[in-house]
């Protein structure tokens, strides 16, 4: 599958929807705080950053998990550099970055922390497939954590099989 971008559709409110998921990018009422709880507090990142620390994401949408990310590096003062790698099949623009289901694979890093944000697995099963997690748990760096936003029984069943505890 070649990568294409993604086809949007903009709601008066400003947020993007997905035309090809039917789902939007972040939350309708606060995108910031959905990203700053289920991914930031989620993985514990405030008392985990250090110089180093590396990120992993599927699905960069919009970007604002990394700009979200990189402020909670700057706001905690942390020192050094901070890495953040991310997958993305329909990208908001011509860039080349990936569909996961191929370039985790292929990653040779590992990361501190996933930010497993893909659509909803009704809509994008394909991104919360057993063998693509399995993939993520492969290149996550000791005590390294994921979070995620859905609670679908079907990917916490994946991620431990994949051997992520989950809570």
């Amino acid at each position: 599958m070649e990568n294409q971008t993604a086809d949007i559709e903009w709601k008066d409110s400003g947020v993007p929807v997905s035309s090809k998921f039917d789902d939007p990018y972040f939350s309708l009422d606060n995108g910031v705080e959905e990203t700053q709880h289920v991914f930031i507090d989620g993985n514990d990142l405030t008392n985990r950053f250090r110089d180093g620390f590396r990120i992993g994401e599927l699905g960069f949408g919009t970007g604002l998990n990394f700009l979200v990310a990189w402020d909670a590096w700057a706001r905690h003062g942390a020192k050094g550099t901070l890495h953040f790698t991310s997958f993305e099949a329909f990208p908001m623009s011509s860039e080349d970055i990936g569909d996961a289901r191929r370039a985790v694979p292929a990653w040779d890093g590992l990361a501190d922390a996933w930010f497993l944000d893909g659509f909803s697995p009704a809509k994008n099963p394909e991104l919360w497939e057993p063998e693509l997690l399995h993939d993520v748990a492969r290149h996550t760096a000791p005590f390294g954590t994921a979070a995620t936003y859905t609670a679908a029984g079907a990917v916490r069943r994946a991620l431990e099989s994949a051997g992520f505890a989950v809570e």
